[in-house]
């Protein structure tokens, strides 16, 4: 186990490597002059203007550029931001528990909600709650999460005036964002739990354990929905994930103070090193996430736990024959 997992970490760095590249290369070749921006379109000199693209290297050919951020980052140097000269990745990693915390409050709402009613929908297959539920989470699938977010706050900030309108002042304030982050992954999950769950229930093991007299509860919880977990547990990493990186919008619009946010403000004012940070950033998480989501499979589920022991037995078994054949 501790083999793969070293592996899988080794296997992140090009990961990144590529990531990096192309997140450089796009911020290189996007229209906007962030020297500009910085000095205003109408007061700066042309030899202002030359001096600060001299302080922050820009000046130099693009390939010189890429060079030095790319030997930056073995030294997990993120660079200095444009704007504020704050150090990038100090800045991320005062911003990321924010992200992180919006995205695991979205993810425990998801799963608590999303499972629950995905299983009722497989128990009630083709019956009135089922399609009702279908087309609910199609609408919920299908709704832009900023847009949510801007009807959530109208409805409960300005016109019940219960929540807060932006900021954070309390777990109050984690409500609206966490349901803007979460619906779309909701209405994913939910359908994904029902699909997972058709194709278990048919199984034999379940008829078996009806002809046995076991309550439908128990052989719905018990035995079909551990059975139906990979799949589900799969799209729970996925948009796990995909929270991290996409509550961008929904930070931006109730003002919490995350990476979304900073980056929102980063591509407004073109500062590139905190866009690159924070783009690697959150492809590092995602990378994480998607491993933790493979260690979870061998914990759900005993056969992908025992290839792991075979695994492990095959390589002692070879090492104890290297010697002897020697």
């Amino acid at each position: 186990m501790l083999k793969y997992v070293g592996k899988r970490l080794l296997q992140i760095i090009p990961v990144l490597i590529i990531v990096a590249i192309l997140i450089f290369v796009l911020m290189y070749f996007v229209p906007g002059d962030p020297v500009q921006i910085m000095l205003g379109d109408y007061h700066a000199t042309e030899e202002q203007i030359q001096a600060t693209r001299a302080r922050l290297g820009l000046d130099k050919p693009f390939l010189v550029q890429l060079w030095d951020y790319l030997v930056g980052l073995t030294r997990l140097d993120f660079g200095a931001s444009y704007i504020y000269n704050i150090n990038v990745g100090q800045e991320l990693m005062h911003r990321f528990p924010y992200t992180l915390r919006l995205a695991l409050y979205s993810l425990v709402f998801v799963v608590v909600v999303g499972i629950p009613l995905g299983v009722l929908c497989a128990v009630q297959a083709g019956k009135t709650v089922d399609r009702v539920l279908m087309v609910v989470t199609l609408v919920l699938n299908s709704m832009p999460a900023f847009w949510l977010g801007l009807l959530l706050i109208i409805l409960f900030a300005v016109k019940l005036n219960w929540l807060p309108t932006s900021g954070i002042h309390g777990w109050t304030s984690w409500i609206m964002p966490t349901i803007a982050t979460s619906v779309g992954a909701l209405a994913g999950v939910c359908r994904q739990t029902r699909s997972s769950m058709l194709e278990v229930i048919r199984s034999d093991f379940v008829v078996t354990a009806r002809s046995k007299g076991l309550s439908e509860r128990k052989i719905t919880y018990g035995h079909a929905l551990p059975n139906a977990l990979i799949p589900i547990i799969t799209v729970c990493g996925t948009r796990f994930g995909a929270m991290l990186g996409g509550s961008t919008v929904i930070e931006a619009i109730y003002t919490v103070p995350g990476i979304g946010q900073y980056m929102v403000n980063a591509i407004n004012s073109r500062d590139y090193p905190v866009v690159r940070g924070s783009i690697l950033y959150i492809a590092f998480s995602f990378s994480i996430i998607m491993l933790v989501v493979d260690l979870v499979y061998a914990f759900v589920d005993p056969r992908i736990r025992a290839q792991y022991v075979k695994v492990k037995k095959k390589a002692e078994s070879e090492e104890e024959k290297t010697p002897e054949a020697a």
